[in-house]
């Protein structure tokens, strides 16, 4: 698997956007988000649409839909606003979840 990538902190990008590495969001992305490996969304940072990886873990937040193959976890302090869908879906104490969960497998 290829190294991780940044969107760093004061970053703000629109579009779509694929990775096959793991990616971690400290910014700002509007927009679909493909990832291959692993997902973080960073305290402080924001998600606008839909989002797809194998494993994702919210500190930050997120406005549209969460697919991951294996797991999401929301962390305290992190909020989804929209349909979650994983096998596993973890929400820590302190997390926010407005929308559904359905538990794929």
């Amino acid at each position: 698997m290829a190294p991780a990538s940044l969107i760093s902190a004061g970053t703000e990008l629109a579009g779509r956007l694929n990775c096959e590495a793991d990616l971690q969001c400290e910014g700002r992305f509007v927009g679909e988000l493909e990832i291959q490996g692993h997902l973080t969304v960073g305290a402080g940072a924001v998600v606008e649409g839909p989002l797809r990886a194998r494993t994702v873990t919210v500190l930050g937040e997120v406005r549209g839909s969460v697919h991951g193959a294996d797991r999401v976890e929301l962390q305290s302090g992190g909020s989804v606003r929209g349909d979650v869908s994983s096998a596993c879906v973890v929400l820590a104490s302190g997390s926010e979840l407005d929308g559904r969960i359905d538990i794929t497998g």
